[in-house]
């Protein structure tokens, strides 16, 4: 692991992963199956998870842990959409038009 790097701390290395060459960092996070009501667009099938009683993807999970340790994160899915019209999620679940801005 990178001696210098700093990680949220809720997503801190407990591993590593050798690929060739390289070294990487890994950490394991644990996410529980969403046991409630079916979601509208799941992206072709992706699993949901339960995130503190949310329903969500498990990289809106772990950029919610990254926000919680202090760290800036969003995500904006472009995969499969026109380019003018991304997939922009506030809540962890998709829509279609762009956030509205919040007021500093």
């Amino acid at each position: 692991m990178l001696a210098n790097m700093e990680y949220p701390a809720l997503l801190t290395p407990n591993g590593s992963a050798q690929h060739g060459e390289f070294r990487f960092p890994v950490v394991t996070v644990s996410l529980k199956k969403w046991a409630g009501e079916t979601l509208g667009n799941t992206f072709g099938g992706k699993g949901v998870v339960d995130h503190e009683g949310e329903p969500m993807f498990a990289e809106l999970a772990i950029q919610r842990l990254a926000v919680a340790s202090g760290w800036n994160a969003r995500w904006v899915e472009t995969y499969g959409a026109k380019a003018a019209m991304p997939y922009f999620s506030k809540s962890g679940l998709p829509r279609r038009s762009a956030p509205k801005p919040t007021p500093p």
